[in-house]
């Protein structure tokens, strides 16, 4: 798995790239701690290019959607595909995170 971070205006994008599983989740925890250490107070996860997630992938969105909150930032998540959107609504996380298809719409909802 691969993760970068950019800036767009006052938001971070966390873009992952490839299996957000077991043995690989420190990264996705890594990036996001860091940024909100950082002063992050938005930030948008990029899920476009994740081919696999297993319980841990989505253990640790729901641990970084805690750390989001707790420090008074807005986490939201664009670009899941249909295996994700699946495993979010099993787990009710669906209801909990702001989801959207595309980063125009996602960076859109900031401006809100």
């Amino acid at each position: 798995m691969r993760i970068t971070t950019r800036e767009a205006g006052e938001v971070t994008i966390i873009d992952i790239d490839g299996e957000l599983e077991l043995g690989n989740v420190d990264r996705l925890r890594n990036a996001g701690r860091s940024a909100l250490e950082h002063g992050a107070r938005k930030l948008l996860l990029n899920l476009a290019r994740v081919t696999a997630i297993d319980e841990a992938g989505i253990d640790e969105l729901r641990s970084l959607g805690v750390a989001a909150s707790r420090s008074g930032a807005k986490l939201r998540l664009y670009g899941l595909r249909q295996g994700a959107v699946e495993l979010l609504a099993i787990t009710k996380l669906l209801t909990v995170f702001d989801t959207y298809e595309t980063e125009a719409d996602a960076l859109a909802s900031f401006a809100a």
